[in-house]
């Protein structure tokens, strides 16, 4: 029996799932993060807005120490299609990606 740690949802169900690593490491952290809002009335107000979930991605993956390949992305587009053909900086790109 296969053992995934974050299994690909297009295979087939062939053995057992676990959540750990960095997506575990994901999971802890928001889980704690709602834990500690609902546990006081005067933090029932926070909201964690997109940009700051952006924010947070981007301080935590970019001062850490990650091995290569420890998140993924997948797009369901060719990137030719959503550059329209444009030469344009990564960071651009991330921001068509998130727009459409």
């Amino acid at each position: 029996m296969k053992v995934y740690d974050v299994r690909d949802p297009a295979t087939s169900n062939d053995g057992i799932v676990l959540v750990g690593g960095f997506v575990g490491e994901l999971i802890i952290t928001f889980t704690c993060l709602l834990d500690f809002i609902l546990a006081d009335p005067k933090h029932q107000s926070f909201i964690f807005s997109g940009e700051m979930m952006e924010q947070f991605l981007i301080d935590m993956l970019s001062t850490e120490e990650w091995p290569d390949g420890i998140c993924s992305l997948t797009i369901n587009k060719p990137l030719e299609e959503i550059t329209q053909g444009r030469d344009i900086p990564p960071a651009q790109v991330a921001k068509l990606v998130r727009e459409k």
